[in-house]
């Protein structure tokens, strides 16, 4: 199973037939992605996706449906059951992933302390170690939590602890999940020498915040893990991101 983690950067309709070619996921977590209708209309040809899921602003009906949380599969792989989330927590989605290794994916696009739904929601605050504490025992198959989270350890010294990304850290080591990048490749958390964002503002800066925390039983079935190239996916001009590829024997 393939697993691909990616910051779109909008304008996924132009984009998405390169990701297919270049990395073949079964299951893509995509950032910035319409929802399906507007994907749908604008994509060209027909959908390559067997089942799509997608989560927006709130509140609900999404104020930029040009703009959310994706979760496609392909191939064997469809979504069999979306689950609800709080309205409060933006841009997650939760779904039961079926196929040859059946999971349940709780999937995040964190705005953490920039998302506007903090003053009323803070215990979103970051929202993917929130997502993991609320929904992460309620699916019916091993979770995996993944996405692009826009934290890093690097950040946390001088913040809050509700704030810092120790917190995502913590739920998923409570939940028995393991960063498939840093257990491939024996990197301490904030030590990363693979960049997932190139930042285009002052100084050029790179940063790691893109993850994909599998269960530690899967870490026997871990093939790969890879890191899309600066070359391939930023200098292009696809985006400021670049994929988290993760392989799984089935």
């Amino acid at each position: 199973m393939r697993l691909v983690v990616w910051n779109a950067n909008m304008a996924v309709h132009r984009k998405l037939d390169t990701v297919l070619q270049r990395l073949h996921p079964d299951v893509l977590v995509l950032c910035e992605c319409a929802d399906e209708a507007t994907l749908s209309g604008k994509y060209p040809g027909n959908p390559q996706w067997t089942s799509m899921a997608w989560a927006g602003k709130v509140p609900d009906p999404p104020k930029k449906p040009d703009k959310g949380l994706a979760v496609m599969t392909f191939g064997d792989y469809r979504i069999a059951a979306q689950q609800p989330v709080h309205p409060g927590m933006e841009w997650v989605v939760i779904a039961d992933i079926v196929g040859p290794l059946p999971f349940s994916l709780i999937a995040v696009w964190a705005m953490n302390h920039r998302a506007s739904n903090i003053r009323t929601f803070p215990q979103s605050n970051p929202q993917p170690a929130a997502a993991l504490t609320a929904y992460g025992s309620e699916g019916s198959h091993p979770t995996v939590l993944a996405g692009d989270f826009n934290h890093n350890v690097f950040w946390d010294p001088g913040m809050p602890h509700a704030k810092q990304h120790a917190r995502t850290l913590e739920a998923a080591k409570r939940a028995g999940l393991v960063s498939a990048y840093h257990h491939r490749f024996g990197e301490a958390q904030g030590t990363e020498t693979a960049p997932t964002l190139y930042w285009r503002g002052a100084g050029h800066e790179t940063f790691h915040i893109d993850y994909a925390f599998i269960p530690e039983q899967w870490l026997p079935r871990l093939r790969d893990v890879s890191v899309g190239s600066k070359h391939d996916w930023i200098d292009s001009g696809l985006s400021d991101h670049a994929p988290l590829v993760v392989d799984v024997a089935e």
